[in-house]
């Protein structure tokens, strides 16, 4: 039989270190459906003022536009929740 465990980790020693940054005071916009999520970034506007997707659900959202992205919501007929003002 063969090792396949050399596949985690990506070939990286396990002693080797992997950069990580910490950010703070980021906005995110979570959604119940990744096609909803699909749906909002083709949204030109809202396109522009998400940075990227982190995960299926998951949206970030580019500083400082927080706000824009809430109302922009609402326009679309969506109730976002907002959490931590």
């Amino acid at each position: 039989m063969s090792d396949w465990s050399g596949g985690f980790g990506g070939g990286r020693p396990a002693n080797a270190r992997i950069p990580v940054k910490v950010h703070r005071n980021v906005s995110l916009v979570r959604v119940v459906d990744p096609l909803l999520a699909d749906e909002l970034l083709a949204r030109p506007k809202l396109g522009r003022l998400i940075v990227g997707r982190l995960s299926a659900d998951l949206l970030l959202v580019s500083p400082g536009k927080a706000i824009e992205v809430v109302e922009e919501l609402r326009k679309m007929g969506h109730t976002p929740q907002v959490v931590g003002e």
